[in-house]
C-alpha cells in the first residue's frame, strides 16, 4: 500500500524492438521503468538520483538501507555488483547505445557503508566492433570503494 500501483508500461514490446534494431529512445526509457536499480516502477529497486546522464557518462547518488547489508555496517558485495552492472549499462543508454553485459570485473577497494550517501559513476571508454568497453565505480565521499570495468556486446541484429 505504501508503494502504490504505478502505471504499467509494456516493457516486453520495448525489449522486442531493442533486439530487432527498431527501438527508439522512448522504448529504452520504457524498459528502464522497471530497471532493478533506480526503476521508479520497481518496488525493490534502490532509488538513485541521477545527477548526470549524457554521452560523457552517468553519475547517481543513493543511500542503501539495511536490507542491502552484508557484513555489519557494509553493503553486500552482490548488491555492489548488481548496482554496478546497472550503472555501467546506464552509461550506454545515456550515450544512445545498446548492449548487454558480456563481462563485468569488480575490485572491492574499501568498505561501502550502509545507510550513508554514496555515488556511482560510469563511462564508455572505447569500442571495437560489437564490443563496448565501460568503466565505473562507487565512491563514499572522496574515497573510491569499488572499481568496475566490463565489456558490453551490441546485439548482432544491430552490429
Amino acid at each position: 500500500a505504501t508503494v502504490g500501483e504505478p502505471a504499467r508500461r509494456d516493457t516486453r514490446a520495448a525489449n522486442r524492438k531493442l533486439f530487432t534494431g527498431s527501438a527508439t529512445t522512448e522504448d529504452i526509457f520504457h524498459m528502464m521503468d522497471y530497471d532493478p536499480v533506480g526503476g521508479p516502477s520497481n518496488p525493490i529497486a534502490p532509488q538513485v538520483e541521477w545527477l548526470q546522464e549524457d554521452q560523457n557518462g552517468i553519475e547517481g547518488a543513493l543511500r542503501l538501507g539495511l536490507q542491502y547489508q552484508g557484513p555489519p555496517g557494509r553493503v553486500h558485495g552482490g548488491v555492489i555488483a548488481w548496482l554496478l552492472d546497472a550503472a555501467l549499462s546506464r552509461a550506454l543508454h545515456a550515450a544512445f547505445r545498446l548492449g548487454v553485459t558480456g563481462t563485468l570485473n569488480i575490485r572491492y577497494l574499501a568498505a561501502t557503508p550502509i545507510e550513508d550517501s554514496i555515488h556511482c559513476r560510469a563511462r564508455i571508454t572505447g569500442q571495437e566492433g560489437r564490443k563496448i568497453f565501460v568503466e565505473g565505480g562507487i565512491w563514499h565521499g572522496d574515497t573510491q570503494t569499488v572499481s568496475a570495468e566490463g565489456i558490453w556486446l551490441t546485439p548482432k541484429s544491430l552490429g
